[in-house]
């Protein structure tokens, strides 16, 4: 035995129980778009609420942040899910369990895309896209694993609640 480790090995053992899994924190996440802000273009306000674990409703360890992405964030968020998976794909074609096909977007509008009605529609579609791919059956590791990225997961699991 190396002289330390065996006092190291609890707190090594401590700093892994501790490290945040993206992936755990996803399947706790709900996540919805309650708003947008429009400027020089829309942006799409994300609420994003964690429930932390088995005490869910406890309010020290629960945390709330929100994230604003532009339509075109969504467009490319999706293009890398399905290139990652396209990827996944050529790596095992012999695979029998395929991922669940990606949700759909809103469509793209060239004219009229600051209207009331275009920005309703795409509050909701976003608000469907989101959901879809945090739906357990949609599980893929590459899926999750960019989506913890688009909702800023990491940086935010461990600070306090969010501020507008």
């Amino acid at each position: 035995v190396v002289a330390g480790t065996a006092r190291s090995l609890p707190a090594v053992k401590a700093r892994e129980m501790m490290k945040v899994d993206a992936a755990d924190i996803l399947d706790h996440l709900q996540v919805s778009i309650d708003g947008t802000q429009v400027e020089k273009c829309v942006l799409y306000r994300i609420r994003c609420q964690y429930r932390a674990g088995p005490r869910r409703g406890n309010t020290a360890a629960d945390k709330e942040w929100i994230v604003h992405k532009r339509y075109s964030d969504f467009v490319c968020l999706r293009a890398l899910m399905q290139r990652e998976e396209q990827e996944w794909l050529n790596q095992n074609p012999g695979a029998t369990v395929l991922p669940a096909p990606l949700p759909p977007l809103p469509p793209k509008r060239w004219l009229g895309n600051r209207s009331s009605g275009v920005i309703l529609e795409r509050v909701q579609g976003l608000d469907q896209f989101i959901s879809k791919v945090l739906a357990p059956h949609n599980g893929r590791r590459g899926r999750k694993r960019l989506l913890a990225r688009f909702l800023m997961v990491l940086s935010h699991s461990n600070e306090g609640p969010a501020r507008s």
